[in-house]
């Protein structure tokens, strides 16, 4: 387990696969669900309607700004799956560790996924709201809710407490 710094920032060598031209559909859920429910009550209408941002942040962009608010230094880019080089002895583990967690979310961070809202605007007119704009302040409140609910794992030492670190923010 790699030890905080001074400064409270972690330092993990290792590489993530993440595309720097990419970017990634986020929109909050409270935005997402408003819209389901509008459209709902328009009834079926045999039409497909795109529920995602018209201006979606650069992939590479969300995981840097996610690393600085969570403290983590030290990561990496790849623009595919490429092989990677073992940077420092002993860190396989780690790199081990951080590919299967991030496996699944290769495509979303590799490839250029566009969707058109033509039809969503079209079918809720005056209705239509756009979505907020994805802010390093917005991203900072979601990740910083995650960590103090570690995540969503409960701390095994303690399974009836959620573990809550720390964590610093740097703007």
């Amino acid at each position: 387990r790699m030890k905080r710094g001074n400064d409270g920032e972690v330092f993990y060598p290792i590489y993530v696969v993440c595309s720097s031209t990419s970017t990634i559909n986020l929109v909050p859920i409270d935005w997402t669900s408003g819209m389901i429910l509008k459209l709902m009550n328009l009834g079926a209408k045999d039409e497909i309607y795109n529920i995602t941002h018209p201006n979606p942040p650069n992939a590479k962009w969300v995981m840097d700004t996610g690393f600085k608010v969570l403290g983590i230094r030290g990561v990496k880019y790849l623009e595919s799956s490429e092989r990677r080089p073992v940077s420092v002895e002993g860190l396989s583990s780690i790199q081990n560790r951080a590919d299967s967690a991030l496996a699944r979310y290769i495509p979303y961070v590799t490839e250029e996924a566009v969707f058109d809202l033509t039809a969503t605007k079209r079918a809720l007119g005056a209705d239509f709201v756009a979505p907020p704009e994805i802010t390093a302040d917005f991203l900072a409140k979601l990740l910083n809710y995650a960590a103090l609910k570690n995540f969503g794992h409960l701390d095994i030492r303690h399974p009836n407490i959620v573990f809550s670190p720390c964590v610093t923010l740097f703007y």
